[in-house]
């Protein structure tokens, strides 16, 4: 039986021990995260927390709905077992029908059979075999620019804050990219809380002269390190600094059993840019039924 919980009927231990152990874990899901960017999040219950569907909630003019939470790609239905079609449906029945407006972007491992609902992409590429073999599948162009950035001599640093690249997110991608205020203090919480727990790496690219040219924020999990925000800058993109970031991580990560999530993306040269990686797609659900009247 699937239950409605409030937030505060949550059992805090058995959820994230089931988010822990589940075979669809994300770290999106993980409580400190949703603690975060959906305060007070309410949640479906399969039985004793075999499943958990988190339900990320606000409230505007007396409105009740479920939201896509910033910093989020896929939440959904989490599961120590399998999420079959059938029971990702149970959960979506359940939902109480208090929130008149629903969005929700279920993750990867959940099918639904079910009206609408659009099929959004991800890339992934799994860091198993050696660099070497990983390499190989890089396309030409890719490795040409690696190539151009390793004669720049780049330098890749840890840094303990997001707030230099997140200037340099505003100055160079601002205006193209809405985020309002709200979204980069969350981000900022994120990495804060994140490094604490060690689930965020935060790297930093400099060139020869020590110029920073940009950066990305990770998301590290168990079997999946996740590309959540990058930014770089006008000499970063002359320099391929990205390019030369990314391979980095894959390099340090290779031959382990993690995977890398590219967390995207919908825009096909972003796309395109991420499969010259070697990178696969792979697709999950935005479920967006017609509002509730009443």
């Amino acid at each position: 039986m699937v239950t409605y919980l409030a937030h505060h009927q949550i059992d805090f231990e058995k959820y994230n021990n089931c988010i822990r152990n589940a075979k669809n874990h994300l770290l999106y899901a993980e409580s400190w995260y949703l603690n975060i960017v959906a305060p007070n999040w309410d949640l479906l219950v399969l039985s004793d927390y075999e499943a958990v569907m988190p339900l990320p909630k606000r409230e505007k003019y007396g409105i009740h709905y479920l939201f896509v939470p910033p910093w989020v790609q896929q939440l959904g239905v989490f599961s120590t077992t399998i999420s079959t079609p059938e029971i990702v449906l149970k959960f979506i029945e359940n939902i109480p029908s208090k929130f008149r407006y629903q969005n929700i972007y279920f993750n990867y491992k959940n099918t639904i059979k079910r009206k609408f609902v659009t099929i959004r992409y991800n890339y992934t590429l799994p860091l198993y075999d050696s660099y070497g073999k990983i390499y190989a599948n890089f396309r030409k162009g890719r490795k040409s620019s690696l190539q151009n950035a390793k004669q720049q001599n780049l330098v890749v640093k840890n840094c303990k804050n997001a707030d230099k690249l997140i200037t340099i997110f505003k100055e160079n991608k601002g205006q193209e990219i809405k985020r309002n205020k709200n979204d980069y203090d969350l981000l900022t919480e994120i990495v804060l809380i994140g490094l604490m727990q060690n689930k965020v790496a935060v790297y930093e690219v400099f060139d020869k002269d020590e110029n920073l040219l940009g950066g990305a924020i990770f998301l590290i999990s168990k079997h999946r390190i996740t590309y959540l925000f990058s930014a770089i800058n006008e000499l970063g993109r002359k320099l391929n600094s990205n390019s030369f970031l990314i391979n980095t991580v894959i390099e340090k990560y290779a031959k382990t059993n993690i995977i890398f999530d590219f967390e995207g993306s919908m825009v096909p040269n972003i796309a395109s840019f991420f499969k010259s990686f070697g990178a696969v797609k792979e697709h999950y659900y935005d479920y967006k039924p017609p509002f509730k009247l009443f």
